[in-house]
């Protein structure tokens, strides 16, 4: 049985029922159906350390779950890898690993460390994984972001954006760490704020304008992104890409709460953030994405909403 966390983060959670968020509730398609969907994984914050680390953490949940977090991301590994039918892909809403025990590129090449634990326990999934970055993967100011953004491509071999295109899906995997609210040199440096960037808004832009169903991933959750970002009025911020595109942002997902939220009355789009792997080996979400542009969440029933945990998912492994 789910035990309820009494950390609640954040009100404004209306997620009594699926249907609240305009999104199916647990089904049972035929095989036929079945068959034509894309499944997909979605976790968040995995918080992966080495023998590097250094704690305590802020509170005594927080500083016990830090390690179990390579177990817990390998559990969950073991029942995605189990899941009939299989997701084709494994989605990761940032905070892959947690803060940098060196702020020296070549320290990462000569020592075992959280990137590479991190990176092994991906390398057991049977299918494709795609980590996005969080703020954790970051350790800015301490760290600067192109460090960041070299490790991340040299050891997984990913971009801080990038799509995915899966049968007539796309899943967006952005990077909310890339704008002014994380420049230390802007006067709007505030590291509790997400922001994009010119260059990615304008990505992001192009990419939707395929009319490809498509998922954001990213890692604040909307209510922490900063509104017009850009000085430039030609530039829309995120909020006004979400309204151009309504038609094909299908859902937005993120984590860094670590609590199971929904958002989806808010915004005017499908959004909810998940609960951290790094408390529940069982906070993970699992996508059915139908070719009609529609997405069911098949294990929404096990999600412990307003809580960090979920209850185990029944069909799992079968």
């Amino acid at each position: 049985m789910r035990r309820l966390c009494t950390l609640v983060l954040f009100a404004s959670c209306g997620a009594e029922s699926p249907h609240a968020a305009g999104l199916a509730p647990d089904a049972g398609p035929d095989a036929a159906a079945a068959a034509a969907k894309v499944r997909v994984a979605v976790l968040a914050d995995t918080h992966i350390i080495d023998d590097y680390y250094v704690g305590p953490e802020n509170t005594p949940i927080d500083t016990e779950s830090i390690f179990h977090t390579k177990e817990r991301f390998e559990t969950v590994r073991a029942t995605i890898n189990a899941l009939e039918p299989p997701a084709q892909a494994v989605f990761i809403a940032g905070d892959f690993i947690h803060n940098y025990p060196s702020s020296q590129y070549e320290f990462f090449f000569t020592h075992m460390t959280r990137w590479d634990v991190a990176k092994n326990i991906v390398d057991g999934f049977r299918m494709p994984v795609y980590p996005g970055l969080g703020n954790h993967d970051y350790d800015v100011p301490d760290v600067p972001r192109e460090l960041t953004h070299r490790i991340f491509k040299d050891k997984i071999g990913k971009d801080p954006y990038y799509a995915v295109r899966l049968a007539g899906w796309k899943v967006l995997m952005l990077d909310n760490m890339l704008g002014v609210t994380w420049d230390t040199t802007s006067p709007r440096y505030d590291s509790d704020q997400g922001s994009f960037g010119k260059e990615q808004l304008a990505w992001l832009d192009h990419d939707l304008a395929e009319g490809v169903p498509s998922i954001l991933v990213f890692h604040f959750g909307l209510f922490l992104i900063a509104k017009h970002e850009t000085d430039d009025p030609a530039m829309p911020d995120l909020f006004a890409l979400l309204e151009k595109h309504k038609a094909t942002v299908k859902l937005v997902l993120g984590g860094h709460t670590h609590t199971w939220l929904d958002f989806s009355e808010d915004f005017g789009v499908r959004h909810f953030l998940l609960g951290g792997t790094r408390y529940d080996a069982d906070n993970y979400a699992l996508l059915d994405l139908d070719p009609s542009g529609t997405v069911e969440v098949v294990n929404w029933s096990a999600f412990g909403w307003v809580t960090m945990e979920a209850d185990p998912w029944p069909a799992a492994g079968r």
